[in-house]
């Protein structure tokens, strides 16, 4: 139940370990397949094993790595697994190999590595963060010389960034897919992709927290399993929704009192019969509201008492004023007026 550290390397085809925290680091150790269990794992690889079964000789078999605290897997080779890893936090560090741990029941709170690549999935929620090992090491987010690919595959999971990702390879050198909500504390750096691109897919953009991440593609009703990154149309950054695309509204009618109306005349309507064409400027609010909407491409007309007048130092001719007159249905009611028109 104690701590277990080392002054000589460990040679072994396997290696279960089970107890307390074991600080295992030495550059020579070279096992082919380890099994781990207790408090926390520091463990350091010459050329790479698997995370898989150990059977002793005198007791239960141990599968995966299950530990209460942290895991840090180091090697110079790459790094498989037949087993689960469970752990709050899981730290993965090489010297230019791939990790690649995809099994269905991997269970890990807090994700951080440096490595050439690591492929990393698991069916719950999963934080991308800072992972301190037993031996007072942290390694904080995720860096990869090559690609980084992070999945969450339940559908009520989701996946967070506490920490930035960034990754060196060209292509797709960062994917994040979660089958629930992408939740970024981070901000705009949150993906650094230098040469290459990145996609992230989640379920919702509602419930999502994009937190200024945006990218030139954005698609809805797909996933990563309908739409893999290397099907991505564009050719650059993609933030990819299962939900669908959100409904298109219709143009807004004129709006009464204040507003702009793009699809066509916008009409301003006070009421005030004897307004003057200072008042309805204070009325609206603001000393420079004529010079805003006319920078804009508008053509203001006030219109009082059923007649059509314009601001001064416009000129509209006045066969085109009454046709847009009879467009707006305008009567000789005592009624001020304002009318945009683009």
């Amino acid at each position: 139940n104690g701590t277990v550290t080392q002054s000589d390397a460990i040679t072994a085809s396997s290696l279960g370990l089970g107890g307390g925290t074991f600080i295992l680091d030495h550059a020579g150790n070279d096992v082919d397949v380890l099994a781990a269990s207790g408090q926390a794992l520091v463990y350091r690889d010459a050329d790479g094993f698997a995370i898989g079964t150990v059977t002793p000789v005198d007791g239960p078999a141990k599968r995966g790595i299950a530990v209460a605290d942290s895991a840090v897997l180091a090697s110079g080779g790459n790094v498989t697994q037949s087993a689960a890893i469970s752990a709050n936090g899981l730290a993965l560090i090489d010297n230019g190999a791939n990790f690649t741990l995809n099994h269905p029941a991997n269970s890990v709170a807090n994700l951080a590595g440096n490595a050439n690549r690591i492929d990393y999935s698991q069916p719950g929620s999963l934080a991308i963060g800072s992972v301190t090992g037993a031996d007072g090491s942290m390694t904080n987010g995720i860096t990869v010389s090559d690609r980084v690919v992070i999945q969450t595959t339940d559908p009520l999971a989701d996946l967070t960034m506490n920490s930035p990702v960034a990754a060196q390879g060209t292509g797709f050198g960062a994917v994040l897919s979660t089958q629930r909500d992408f939740l970024n504390n981070v901000g705009t750096t949150a993906i650094a992709t230098p040469n290459g691109t990145w996609a992230v897919y989640a379920n919702n953009p509602d419930t999502s927290a994009l937190n200024g991440l945006t990218a030139p593609t954005s698609l809805f009703g797909d996933s990563i399993n309908s739409l893999p990154p290397n099907a991505l149309p564009g050719g650059g950054n993609a933030i990819v929704f299962q939900s669908a695309a959100p409904p298109v509204s219709p143009p807004p009618p004129p709006i009464v009192g204040t507003g702009l109306y793009r699809a066509g005349p916008a009409i301003v309507d006070f009421n005030m019969a004897e307004t003057t064409h200072g008042e309805l400027l204070d009325e609206i609010g603001a000393a420079d509201f004529l010079d805003v909407w006319m920078k804009i491409g508008y053509i203001p007309l006030e219109v009082a008492y059923g007649g059509m007048k314009l601001p001064e130092g416009l000129g509209v001719q006045e066969v085109e004023l009454e046709k847009l007159r009879r467009r707006l249905g305008i009567s000789g009611d005592p009624m001020h007026r304002y009318v945009w028109w683009r």
